[in-house]
């Protein structure tokens, strides 16, 4: 119980930043790239709000979530959000790389 209790103690701080960290930043930033279409400020207001809305909601229901995916589940989503964020992170480099 000692180490799980440690573990979890060491999470929180690693999540936290996930949240509202430099991809976060990032990602409104990049949104903001373009100040010429007046919608764009608007939708983005409404996507952080989204976005809020649902980690609130996964958050609030993440016992019955992890009860209803089990271990096997849990491992998929990870590996999928894992392979996800690979793709966001090649595509930022081929942005970056054709923007050169």
């Amino acid at each position: 119980m000692q180490t799980l209790q440690h573990f979890i103690t060491i999470l929180v701080p690693l999540a936290t930043p996930m949240l509202a960290g430099p991809g976060a930043i990032t990602a409104v930033l990049v949104w903001q790239q373009r100040p010429d279409i007046p919608i764009g400020t608007p939708l983005l207001f409404i996507a952080i709000i989204t976005a809020r809305l649902g980690i609130y909601f996964v958050f609030y229901f993440a016992e019955w979530i992890r009860k209803m995916m089990g271990v096997g589940g849990i491992r998929v989503v990870t590996r999928l959000m894992g392979l996800l964020l690979a793709v966001i992170a090649v595509q930022f480099i081929v942005s970056g790389y054709i923007g050169i």
